[in-house]
């Protein structure tokens, strides 16, 4: 066991290596869906919150296939899974011009604090589970591209120490994970794997006692308990072609873990040559009993493999390879989990434990130097050659800001297959699913490389006053309305 110093030191470094690597993200620009989210927040604790939803649906400008809320101060996603939206408002309340800065490091150390927790629960060392999870792939998909996907990583973290330790609050937990992302839901049968009935139930009883205030939102609001879900699935079967789960977008997940497999291989390499084809018809039925009677930590997190595995599935058959691999988060913890099991063997016997100790050395110092690489890349502003980032964006457009004014547009609201970002930097922009009356009126700002498709929106009838490399702006003849 490491000494109190080491493990104290250790935390540190992951915790400062985190908040750097954050910091220096919002410093380069945060991404699309993290800014809808920050926008929806602003909406949220406006005033006229209640009253603008309220307007929105009398009108029917709702619709289930896009979900998106808007008016020309505020600007809301209903599709998108509550609770970072209601973090981040929180977090406005207390800190209007440092909520996304505040916001983030206060994932780091709620990341820190559910891998203490899971590695307590799996009597795993925290430094093994942290130098598993703690990789490229963490931070550039779950962390970055999205603030609801590390939140809801949080939880499930919480929800399967609790899972394994028997405590029938993990279906608390396991509610928190399905509000910050809807695709959390999928292990809700984990819950039926408790110790008795009694917990079961109460389990149950607790994910449903979580997720009831948004359900009855949904139905005040909306006149539908899952209309929010409804949408989620409709805007994702909409917005991605029919597809198929994706060689390229698992060895996003697979690369970060050669290290671990690599150890694994090395150090159990005379388990792999006594493995033959007698004992692998047996091996199903004997884990089965072995992993829930003698070992319910390794039991639970083959379930939650299973079920990774079967979301990643489903999701290839709607997404993309990029979206295949960010939605993969699940299941890149579960295979950390596993690798951690499996290395943590190597401690019980007197023969393997100093190749523990060597491991849990060589993946903590992976850890490290992928810590200390992708700040290099974000200083030198690798996100936005990805488009993760909204940097570019404002690089490009502020260039140019001048241009509504010129043609007398100031106090035009456009419509633009980039609105989320045109709105964060204060200008009124309406997304072409929107429902604004006379939306065929107002101007057309449409990017080349950044938001949603160009062939969005409809120029037919519409003349070109300005166009460079980046994007386009049309206006209607009658654009006066504005």
């Amino acid at each position: 066991m490491q000494s109190k110093q080491k493990f104290i030191l250790s935390c540190l470094l992951f915790i400062l290596f985190g908040i750097i690597i954050t910091q220096l993200y919002y410093l380069h620009g945060v991404g699309w869906d993290f800014t809808a989210h920050f926008l929806s927040s602003k909406a949220m604790i406006s005033k006229n919150f209640t009253t603008f939803l309220t307007n929105i649906i009398s009108h029917n400008q709702t619709s289930i296939k896009f979900g998106i809320l808007e008016s020309k101060t505020l600007y809301f996603e209903i599709y998108r899974a509550p609770l970072s939206i209601i973090l981040f408002s929180i977090i406005d309340l207390i800190s209007t011009n440092y909520a996304i800065i505040i916001y983030l490091i206060f994932m780091v150390i709620l990341l820190f604090i559910s891998i203490f927790y899971i590695s307590k629960s799996m009597k795993i060392e925290f430094i093994l589970i942290a130098s598993l999870l703690i990789l490229p792939y963490l931070f550039s998909f779950p962390f970055f591209t999205n603030s609801e996907e590390i939140l809801s990583l949080v939880f499930m973290l919480f929800a399967l120490g609790l899972q394994i330790k028997g405590k029938w609050y993990s279906g608390i937990f396991l509610g928190f994970a399905g509000l910050s992302k809807y695709t959390a839901l999928i292990f809700l049968p984990m819950l039926l794997f408790q110790t008795n009935k009694k917990r079961i139930l109460y389990s149950y009883l607790g994910f449903g006692l979580v997720t009831l205030p948004w359900l009855l939102f949904n139905y005040v609001f909306f006149g539908n308990f899952l209309y929010s879900y409804l949408s989620s699935i409709a805007v994702s079967l909409e917005s991605s072609p029919l597809s198929t789960p994706s060689i390229i977008s698992l060895l996003f997940i697979l690369v970060n873990f050669i290290p671990g497999a690599i150890i694994l291989a090395i150090t159990k390499r005379k388990e792999l040559l006594k493995y033959n084809v007698k004992n692998k018809l047996k091996l199903p039925i004997q884990s089965i009993k072995h992993f829930y009677f003698s070992n319910r930590s390794y039991f639970i997190i083959i379930i939650f493999s299973l079920l990774s595995l079967l979301l990643f599935i489903i999701l290839g058959l709607h997404e993309s390879i990029f979206d295949q691999a960010r939605y993969a988060y699940f299941l890149y913890t579960s295979i950390a989990l596993l690798i951690a099991i499996n290395i943590t063997t190597l401690k019980t016997k007197k023969k393997t434990s100093k190749n523990y100790k060597f491991s849990v050395y060589v993946l903590y110092l992976f850890s490290l130097i992928c810590m200390l690489s992708t700040i290099v890349l974000i200083s030198t502003n690798i996100p936005n050659a990805i488009g993760l980032s909204n940097s570019s964006f404002f690089n490009m457009f502020h260039q140019n800001q001048n241009i509504l004014q010129t043609y007398n547009l100031q106090n035009c609201s456009v419509i633009s297959n980039d609105w989320v970002f045109l709105r964060y930097y204060n200008i009124s922009a309406f997304s072409p699913y929107g429902y604004i009356k006379n939306s065929s009126k107002y101007p057309k700002l449409i990017f080349n490389s950044f938001g949603t498709s160009p062939t969005a929106i409809s120029t037919n009838t519409d003349n070109i006053i300005f166009k460079n490399q980046n994007f386009t702006l049309f206006v209607n003849k009658n654009y006066s309305y504005c």
